[in-house]
C-alpha cells in the first residue's frame, strides 16, 4: 500500500527592480507545507521567508548575487510526531 504525500506545499517568489537600467534587482520568496501524515508520522505545517539581491554588470553579461544563507523568518514547526494516526 503506498503511503500518501506528508504534505502539500506551495511557494511564490517575486522580482522587485530597483532602478531604471534594470541592473539591481531584489526577490523575495515565500513557501509553505501544510500539515499533513506520512505513514505513522504527524507533521505540523511550517514556512519560510527568503530574500536576496541581483547585480547585472557589463551589460548583463555578469551577475553579482547575494542571497541570504537562512530565511529572514522561519515559522517553524516542531518534529513530527508518532503514532497512531485518527
Amino acid at each position: 500500500m503506498a503511503q500518501k504525500s506528508p504534505t502539500d506545499y506551495f511557494s511564490t517568489s517575486n522580482d522587485f527592480i530597483l532602478n531604471a537600467k534594470q541592473t539591481v534587482v531584489a526577490n523575495l520568496t515565500y513557501w509553505y507545507n501544510t500539515a499533513g501524515v506520512y505513514g505513522l508520522d504527524k507533521f505540523s505545517s511550517y514556512s519560510e521567508l527568503y530574500a536576496s539581491v541581483h547585480i547585472h554588470l557589463m551589460e548583463k553579461k555578469l551577475q553579482l548575487s547575494h542571497v541570504s544563507p537562512s530565511p529572514l523568518i522561519h515559522w517553524d514547526a516542531p518534529p513530527p510526531r508518532r503514532g497512531i494516526n485518527h
